[in-house]
């Protein structure tokens, strides 16, 4: 019922409503998930079963508008591309980008209602990457181990997208979930969220761009097999798009590396 609450039709006339929309769903994932009490060795789950029960219901209600966005396309693509790349898949990145934001704030903003605590196994994540320091940027680290890490992400974004259509959306909850709540845990009050989150804006835009471009590359191709573009002369071109989203999103993330070490 709850993915039901806002049409898509509505979200993608205006993107903005997603974040509303993303927030309630998170907001009462988190509150189901306080209802669970499980726990192996000796780490809560209640923070995995938060981003399980956000990624139910979005998975489906993102598939579908990347299949939607995809029928558009091959509109455009029969009318001689009349609109360029970025027109096309605007909304796509666009959505994604307010999804993602969304849910780190809705992580963010509950770790000061539950608690810390309650996220045990983000908590752990964050401290195995940053190394307990509590650094944005992780000490010791070079361009080349930033990049091997994040080319990771972007590739699996890449294949769980392309997989299963929707895929990429568990990993885009996990990594929101994880800096929502290292913001929490840098931030004193509520208020403290904002300025705390500025910091990760010069090198964290860029890599979350190039995340979230894999995720629309690899949505764009599944949805057109799904289609049987395949099987057209339309499939060449939406490959060629799909390229470019990708490459796009590669040198986001090669930019993002560049900056995180500065």
């Amino acid at each position: 019922m709850l993915e039901s609450i806002i049409s898509l039709k509505e979200i993608v006339k205006r993107p903005y409503l997603m974040f509303l929309w993303t927030f309630i769903i998170g907001s009462v994932a988190i509150i189901i998930s306080t209802r669970i009490a499980v726990t192996t060795n000796n780490v809560n789950l209640h923070g995995l079963f938060a981003v399980m029960f956000i990624v139910i219901p979005t998975s489906y209600f993102l598939t579908r508008l990347i299949v939607r966005d995809e029928k558009l396309e091959e509109k455009e693509i029969a009318r001689h591309f009349k609109k360029g790349i970025w027109q096309r898949y605007r909304n796509e990145f666009l959505i994604f980008a307010t999804f993602f934001f969304s849910l780190v704030f809705t992580f963010a903003i509950w770790s000061f209602v539950v608690g810390l605590d309650f996220f045990q196994i983000q908590n752990t994540e964050i401290a195995r990457v940053v190394g307990g320091t509590g650094n944005a940027v992780y000490p010791g680290f070079t361009f080349e181990n930033i990049l091997i890490n994040n080319s990771y992400v972007f590739a699996l974004s890449f294949m769980l997208s392309f997989i299963f259509g929707g895929g990429a959306v568990f990993i885009i909850v996990w990594n929101a979930s994880i800096l929502g709540t290292f913001i929490a845990k840098l931030s004193t009050t509520v208020w403290d969220i904002p300025a705390q989150t500025i910091r990760f804006l010069p090198h964290g835009t860029f890599e979350i761009g190039g995340y979230l471009l894999a995720a629309v590359a690899g949505g764009i191709i599944s949805a057109a097999i799904i289609r049987k573009h395949h099987k057209r002369g339309v499939f060449k071109v939406v490959l060629t798009d799909a390229l470019i989203v990708f490459l796009i999103g590669f040198a986001l993330i090669v930019i993002g590396a560049g900056i995180e070490i500065l």
